[in-house]
């Protein structure tokens, strides 16, 4: 329930963006999965999108209504998660460590390294919720930070797209574990697909939605980790 709360905000996020500025969209779809109850969710864009302003407004709405969300889902999680001490050796999958769970673990837990901290199931479905922040956020294709880029850079936004898949293929080798690789191949559809997107004409985006595009990429930032993953 805590993930599908956060990936409900974040559509909820771009469809009142979309009402906002009259884009006709349809309410939230999810895709259902047998193993965490499902794979995601969407919204169906039923209208072009004609001016930079919807474009980035409608882009950056979604990730930071669900980080809003995500923020106490994370903190109460912590709180209610346990110390036990070898925890990492006991299971062959682990997963990093955001740099915002980081801090809240330093909060929480003074001088009890990550690796010992067994999360609670709602610090896990919060780190689900920040993997799709983080993943939304590359300035890739139709992603939503690619979105958020072509709001800005129109022109651009191809050659944004093409060269971040490129840097990403190292890093997925070398970097990452292979997460960047699969990111790669994620964005790399949605790289090919720009030239499908309304061309807009709008004036460029207002100075306070330069602040809102600087949080976004604080979110990711926050959301993403140096230690083996996303």
């Amino acid at each position: 329930m805590t993930l599908l709360a956060i990936l409900l905000a974040h559509e909820f996020g771009h469809y009142f963006a979309a009402w906002y500025h009259g884009v006709d969209a349809s309410l939230p779809y999810f895709l259902p999965s047998p193993f965490m109850g499902t794979f995601g969710a969407f919204i169906r864009v039923r209208s072009p999108i004609y001016s930079k302003r919807a474009l980035f407004d409608i882009g950056v709405s979604g990730p930071l209504a669900g980080f809003v969300f995500l923020l106490p889902a994370l903190s109460v999680g912590l709180a209610f998660s346990k110390v036990l001490p070898g925890i990492e050796q006991q299971g062959s999958l682990h997963f990093g460590v955001p740099g915002f769970e980081w801090l809240l673990e330093r909060l929480i837990f003074p001088g009890v390294p990550s690796s010992d901290i067994y999360l609670h199931p709602v610090a896990r479905a919060a780190w689900v919720g920040m993997l799709a922040t983080a993943l939304n956020l590359l300035p890739i294709g139709q992603l939503d930070g690619g979105h958020i880029v072509y709001a800005f850079f129109p022109r651009r936004h191809r050659t944004i797209s093409t060269v971040l898949c490129l840097l990403l293929l190292p890093l997925g080798k070398y970097g990452w574990d292979g997460c960047s690789g699969r990111c790669c191949c994620f964005g790399w559809g949605g790289a090919i697909r720009e030239s499908t997107m309304t061309r807009i004409w709008a004036p460029a985006a207002a100075s306070w939605r330069g602040s809102l595009w600087l949080s976004s990429f604080c979110v990711s930032l926050s959301c993403r980790s140096a230690d083996g993953g996303l």
